[in-house]
């Protein structure tokens, strides 16, 4: 393998990358590491990971552009396949430097920017370029970096496919032959210690023969170091043969309690016998040379120091025992080398199995691990690596799970505290509208009933199945009990009309009072909307509060940090703010990511839900009124399509209440106000009422509210004339409703079939599931990440590769604007599950206030803006003005942005 670096219009290129016999690193043809250093080198120590030189034939590093590729080991090189490209397309990460056949590390080239480790490689390899092009560092040095970034970050990253297996398989031959290698020697040394131990053997029985070794006297006459052989080699006998006595004591034991066998233990024991005088011997010899060679003489005689006599067999025994040891020596090298080679071995073998079985790309880091090989290897532990062998998001990570570290300290009380302010805002909310429910009790008198009535959701279906079955007369008044001592007359003045309640939670008013009493419930609402309103009002402040706690808890982590791992402030390398960001906010999210959920999903998903449930009942070409993008799908557009006048439905006076009656509910504003304000209230105009209590915008009208109280009783009366004149009303601009979509295909036959499939959901998803397929599968990555910055790269590849599908169906001349993507967005987000876009939504705001200022003005801040420009379009339509109004907070304008 070889290696090719770009680095303004200069290339530099390092030959012979690859591992050798022993399956070690080599760069340039030598090891990239110290062969005598007594601390082993990780490279040597996890050498597995570099089966994959043998597999690849180049690496392109372009330092320019920040891109790494690499081209695979191929079957049959065509010089044609490997040339240079002349033209390369539009999209190319470069012209002329990268081959045609080349695969990209990381198809995503976004990982460079949000993984800080690879942000932290390619600045490493500029660096280590530039100082290599001019002079400033040796070669040797050059090639160690090299080697450090290649185990640290890329061959780790290098993925398989099955196009690759060809390149798998010769690197899969290439190690087996060196594995057949190393077991062949193996053999070979270990059968000359075979042949060694047994002539040495033989020496030492001659010896112990011929010679009077347990004589001290003669014994001063030996070499010493003879001695010393001899006494270890006569320790490790003594240990064998007793292991021997042992088990032949055990034989004669056996057979005296078997009678059956008794003829065979005199033989046993005279096995067990000789074994004795055979061990009995050797303690002799060993004591007799102990006293010469290191014990002191225990009596006051001077002993005549004795001539040492020369012994060719003395010397023959020394020199095999030398020998043994360093065939010995040998043995384990090639053992642990057999150990190295096989683990590239299972590495490559893994790789394979998992491409041919399942057809998926291999891990990015391969399944064998290396530290699990180096714990068999005889002489060595475990050594936690150097922070240097670490990438920048492992070191970091390193600090964070330290204990006694500074940043794993501020981390921990950070999140603590941010863990406490979310449970008690979540406690709050729940304590607020679960007042809210358990305090509106509703009482009314009921036909046939003497006395007041209280209507609770347990009876409520029981009380009004009966109601049903009783002869129901007109009800002279209803009244509502609260806990404050309210004047109701303002709202028992009007006896002789029908009165109806405005559901705050739904937006729908209630059925009339007759309505009910012929079987329709007429219990009000558990929990009153201005209840659920101001406790969203007051949850989302205290998100503001938790906002402002992560800035600063992300402000005084990253500073300890960069003290901490770069040995300096933040404030001296813009760049190590960024990188530090990074890499802690996946600590963080490990964390917490899953109480911001459930926070932002409590403060939004209410008001997003009704939203969607309004959107879907709004035809998709009256979301998209005119838009070219539904000609391009559906077909030119008929001319009559969306220019008919519509045709108003008129509403019955008895579905117009003023809403000075509807707020009898109790609420947390009527139950802090006064008597004489709430008597104001109640006779107060709807609108000035509205204004007061903050349902609607100025420039909009309750769907359900159309006139005063002063002007309910001429709303009555011309019920009848308003229904028998229905034909020749005017439709009004500003109050009407359109037909629906099935209603305009009856009156409009010749609508083509195209824009006819409009009216149906399911032929709408069957004609854009080849574009929104892949936007839908990175949205879904997106909402199962795990961290903030993988939210944000999901989102941008998948608004950049529907962007990309929907500009071919244009034409090659079509270029997207900015109302374009926003077109296509709201197209996607239209065609989405409920599911899918309560949670996209809810994950956008979570990222429009976490993100840091370092993404503002980049294309991935560009993306989210969009994609919350889309929601702010369907949230603008009118069917959902409402939901709007009754939670306002679930819905943010842009102009309300917040960054971390």
């Amino acid at each position: 393998m070889k290696i090719v670096f770009n680095l303004n219009e200069q290339r530099e290129v390092v030959d012979n990358v690859s591992v050798d016999d022993k399956c070690f690193p080599l760069v340039a043809g030598i090891h990239p590491y110290s062969l005598s250093s007594t601390d082993p080198s990780p490279l040597s120590r996890e050498s597995a990971l570099w089966f994959k030189t043998l597999a690849i034939d180049t690496i392109y590093i372009d330092c320019n552009k920040r891109l790494i590729f690499w081209v695979p080991v191929l079957n049959d090189v065509d010089p044609g396949i490997v040339s240079m490209r002349k033209s390369a397309p539009a999209d190319s990460p470069s012209e002329t430097f990268i081959p045609s056949n080349a695969t990209a590390l990381f198809e995503d080239s976004s990982h460079y920017e949000f993984d800080a480790s690879l942000k932290d490689m390619m600045g490493k390899c500029t660096e280590i370029v530039k100082n290599y092009l001019k002079k400033k560092i040796s070669t040797e040095d050059f090639n160690k970096k090299i080697a450090h970034i290649l185990h640290v970050y890329i061959l780790k990253s290098v993925t398989f496919s099955e196009e690759h297996l060809y390149s798998l398989n010769r690197a899969k031959s290439l190690i087996e032959e060196r594995l057949k290698k190393a077991e062949m020697s193996i053999v070979d040394v270990a059968d000359n210690i075979d042949k060694l131990n047994k002539c040495l053997n033989a020496l030492m029985a001659s010896v112990l023969q011929q010679e009077n070794l347990e004589s001290e006297l003669y014994l001063r006459t030996c070499d010493k170091e003879f001695l010393r052989v001899f006494l270890n080699r006569t320790e490790g006998e003594l240990e064998r043969q007793n292991l021997m006595l042992e088990a032949e004591q055990s034989k004669v034991n056996w057979a005296k309690s078997n009678e059956d066998v008794g003829w065979k233990i005199e033989e046993l024991q005279e096995k067990r016998n000789k074994l004795f005088k055979d061990i009995e011997k050797l303690i002799k010899v060993r004591e007799a040379i102990k006293n010469v060679i290191s014990r002191k003489e225990k009596t006051k005689r001077k002993v005549k120091n004795a001539d040492t006599v020369p012994n060719c067999f003395h010397n023959i025994f020394v020199e095999i025992n030398r020998r043994i040891s360093v065939e010995t020596l040998a043995l384990d090298a090639l053992c642990n080398d057999k150990v190295n080679i096989s683990a590239a071995r299972e590495a490559t073998v893994a790789a394979i199995i998992e491409l041919s079985t399942s057809g998926r790309n291999s891990n990015r880091e391969t399944k064998f691990d290396p530290d699990d090989c180096t714990d068999f290897l005889p002489g060595t532990e475990h050594v936690e690596k150097p922070d240097m062998w670490l990438t920048f998001q492992e070191r970091v990570t390193r600090v964070l799970e330290h204990t006694a570290s500074e940043p794993y300290k501020i981390h921990k009380r950070g999140c603590e505290a941010l863990r406490d302010q979310i449970n008690l805002a979540l406690s709050e909310y729940s304590l607020v509208v679960d007042t809210g429910l358990k305090s509106n009790s509703v009482v009314s008198y009921v036909p046939g009933h003497q006395g007041p009535v209280s209507e609770t959701p347990d009876n409520t279906l029981y009380d009004s199945l009966n109601l049903s079955k009783r002869k129901i007369s007109k009800p002279e008044h209803v009244i509502f009990e609260e806990d404050t001592n309210v004047n109701t007359a303002a709202l028992t003045d009007h006896d002789n009309k029908d009165i109806q309640f405005r559901n705050h939670t739904t937006g729908t008013s209630f059925k009339t009072f007759r309505e009910s009493c012929s079987g329709v419930s007429s219990v009000l609402p558990q929990a009153d909307n201005i209840t659920v309103q101001l406790a969203l009002k007051s949850l989302m402040k205290q998100v503001d509060n938790i906002k402002g706690a992560m800035q600063t808890l992300f402000c005084d982590v990253v500073e300890t940090l960069s003290v901490h791992i770069c040995q300096n402030s933040v404030d001296s390398v813009p760049e190590q703010l960024e990188l530090l960001w990074k890499s802690y906010e996946r600590s963080f999210c490990q964390e917490m990511l899953n109480d911001l959920n459930k926070l932002y999903y409590t403060g939004l998903q209410v008001g997003i839900h009704s939203a969607y449930q309004a959107l879907t009942k709004e035809p998709l070409h009256e979301i998209l009124k005119g838009d070219k993008i539904l000609d391009l799908f559906f077909g030119s557009k008929p001319d009559f399509v969306g220019n008919s006048a519509a045709v108003p439905l008129v509403h019955s006076a008895l579905d117009t209440i003023s809403i000075a009656k509807s707020v009898s509910l109790l609420s947390l504003d009527i139950r802090h106000c006064a008597i004489d304000d709430l008597y104001n209230i109640a006779n107060s105009d709807s609108l000035s009422l509205q204004q007061k209590m903050q349902l609607d915008d100025k420039d909009d009208i309750d769907e359900v509210v159309a006139d005063s109280a002063s002007s309910e009783s001429s709303d009555v009366s011309n019920e009848t004339e308003t229904s028998s004149n229905c034909t020749d009303i005017k439709p009004d601009s500003g109050n009407e409703e359109l037909l629906s979509i099935d209603e305009t295909e009856i009156a409009h036959p010749g609508l083509s079939q195209n824009w006819a499939s409009l009216s149906n959901r399911d032929k709408i998803a069957e004609v854009l599931d080849p574009v929104l397929t892949p936007f839908r599968k990175y949205v879904k990555k997106c909402l199962d990440a795990n961290c903030f910055l993988d939210k944000v790269r999901y989102i941008t590849k998948a608004i950049e590769d529907l962007n990309r599908d929907i500009s071919r169906l244009y034409g090659p001349t079509h270029q997207s604007a900015c109302d374009d993507i926003i077109t296509m967005l709201v197209l996607a987000l239209s065609n989405m599950s409920e599911d899918v876009f309560v949670g996209l939504y809810i994950d956008l705001r979570l990222l429009m206030d976490i993100l840091p200022t370092f993404l503002s003005g980049t294309l991935y801040d560009y993306n989210l803006v969009s994609l919350f420009a889309a929601y702010d379009f369907l949230f603008s339509r009118n069917v959902c003005n409402s939901v709007i109004k009754k939670y306002p907070g679930s819905f943010k304008r842009k102009s309300e942005r917040g960054r971390v």
